[in-house]
């Protein structure tokens, strides 16, 4: 399920590749605005399975993603993108969620990112319109135990990660749990010559065996990340940078580089699945009525973000899981 404001969806890149339109100027495509997405279910679908691309000013909500070869959610492509993503499911998917150049007032909450490859993934695309990605918040998510064989590989071969930022800058992460994802709970890295920068970590639940991991080339290395919580590192000396490193955020002008490693230790990943030999989901809840044939609101509701508290290791549980 795409939506997208290019009228011409050949001009979307072919199936195989990790991404959306990636060659077209943002000057080219007027975006589109106001869009709802609620209790749709999309499964075994080929590389996504709900995605927004070039869309502004719309929600995604209820709704369910497995089997995607790519990842089982996408927003990609905006400036003010005016997004919320609340109460969805991703598992069984190369990547749970990603966000690729999508920018500002985008706030992913409640959701559960479980048992994917990769739960969740920050891109700067340096070769597409809207680089570098910015300005994500995430709050009270769940996002464990992305290390699930039952789904197709990913297409750098990762495995066993929570949270990958390629290249993403000043997101902010608080109140989620991220666990028992035996690789990395958070991974950094650049992209091409976008580093990994400002993104800030606090008050979220890591289980004893989260590791950071900063694999960024010395040509551009991260930089002031504040992470918090985090008691093991890939390089070892990182644990003892990042109280500095927050310090630097805090400070106008300051600025301090994250040493990195040029390998991760973890599980190696198994081989993919077929898309349509993905297990299929359990029945999912439908609408309880009709959504109402009017105009959706020019600006996305807002979550209320304070309810926000770190999830359970079983939040929406009822509804994960295989047939």
């Amino acid at each position: 399920m795409i939506i997208t404001g290019i009228q011409d969806l050949s001009e979307l890149e072919s199936s195989g590749k990790d991404d959306l339109g990636q060659w077209l100027p943002p000057s080219m495509y007027t975006p589109l605005r106001r869009y709802l997405v609620d209790h749709v279910t999309a499964a075994n679908n080929g590389n996504y399975g709900i995605a927004a691309v070039f869309a502004q000013h719309g929600e995604i909500k209820n709704s369910y993603a497995s089997g995607s070869g790519a990842s089982g959610f996408l927003l990609s492509k905006c400036e003010q993108c005016d997004a919320v993503i609340n109460g969805n499911i991703a598992e069984r998917n190369a990547v749970g969620f990603e966000v690729s150049n999508a920018n500002d007032t985008v706030v992913v909450v409640g959701n559960r990112f479980s048992s994917n490859r990769i739960g969740v993934v920050l891109r700067s695309n340096s070769n597409a319109a809207f680089a570098p990605q910015h300005g994500n918040l995430f709050m009270g998510n769940l996002i464990s135990n992305n290390d699930e064989s039952d789904s197709p590989a990913q297409v750098k071969g990762r495995f066993g990660i929570g949270i990958q930022i390629s290249g993403g800058q000043t997101n902010g992460f608080f109140n989620n749990r991220i666990s028992g994802n035996p690789q990395a709970a958070i991974l950094l890295e650049n992209d091409g010559d976008i580093t990994a920068s400002g993104n800030q970590f606090d008050s979220n639940e890591f289980g004893e065996d989260a590791i950071l991991a900063n694999i960024s080339t010395e040509a551009a290395p991260a930089r002031d990340n504040c992470i918090k919580g985090i008691s093991r590192t890939v390089p070892p000396n990182l644990i003892d940078e990042l109280e500095p490193a927050c310090q630097s955020m805090a400070v106008a002008g300051a600025s301090m580089m994250l040493s990195g490693t040029g390998s991760l230790g973890g599980p190696a990943a198994p081989i993919g699945v077929e898309v349509s030999k993905v297990r299929p989901p359990r029945n999912q809840p439908q609408l309880e009525s009709p959504v109402a044939d009017s105009k959706l609101p020019l600006r996305v509701p807002q979550a209320d973000i304070s309810k926000f508290q770190p999830p359970s290791e079983d939040f929406l549980s009822e509804l994960a899981g295989e047939k």
